[in-house]
């Protein structure tokens, strides 16, 4: 069973590298957008918060994995594995918590203005 959580969680890693650069590469197109008309721009624009919100999805279910390997079976949802993969330097970046947010304002309350603040930040970071 360890060797299949090994594996496991490395091949969602090498999984989520690749998402990443997905990610930044739609970012750096989006800066590009013109030319277009307002129903193309929309699409264009969409296919980000898509690739974001799988991309935090896939994070989550790394962290966890990881922290199955490392014995923490207690790990719930994405905030948990957030945290805990913080507490124990997996990774370093505590903004990581506030994609959490970014993610439930994108999908649980859809509001296309919220969703276009929160695309124009993450375009800008990338």
């Amino acid at each position: 069973m360890t060797d299949i959580v090994d594996i496991r969680w490395r091949q969602r890693l090498d999984n989520y590298k690749k998402e990443c650069s997905k990610l930044i590469r739609a970012a750096e197109k989006i800066k590009s957008v013109s030319g277009y008309d307002s129903d193309m721009q929309e699409l264009v624009r969409e296919r980000p918060v898509q690739r974001f919100e799988f991309t935090h999805e896939l994070a989550c279910n790394v962290m966890k994995n990881y922290e199955t390997y490392q014995g923490a079976n207690e790990v719930g949802g994405s905030r948990d594995a957030i945290r805990k993969a913080l507490s124990i330097a997996f990774v370093d970046n505590p903004l990581l918590l506030d994609t959490i947010i970014d993610r439930n304002r994108k999908s649980h309350n859809y509001d296309e203005s919220a969703a276009n603040d929160i695309q124009d930040s993450h375009v800008k970071a990338a």
